[in-house]
């Protein structure tokens, strides 16, 4: 009684594995065209993602130098303040 149901499955089997076997190549250059496509969004993002950052840390640092000058600056006008007191404070 096995055998007769064992049978026509494997019969089933023999018959439908050419066109299951035609279909395996264009499913795997499927896959492959996908999983490449990805991989290339993958890499426009993250090439894209690098100059972002090499942008932004140029403009990190030029503000940076910028905010060390403004200090200096305001160091130099305090005290130019303080001299210019001292004096009123001498002349009067």
């Amino acid at each position: 009684m096995m055998i007769n149901r064992v049978v026509p499955v494997f019969v089933l089997f023999l018959v439908l594995s050419p066109s299951w076997a035609a279909e395996q190549p264009e499913r795997i250059k499927k896959t492959v065209d996908s999983a490449v496509g990805i991989r290339k969004k993958t890499q426009d993002t993250v090439g894209s993602w690098h100059s972002e950052k090499d942008r932004l840390k140029g403009r990190y640092f030029q503000l940076k130098e910028e905010v060390e000058e403004l200090r200096l600056e305001s160091d130099r006008m305090k005290a130019l303040v303080e001299r210019q007191d001292a004096y009123i404070s001498r002349v009067r």
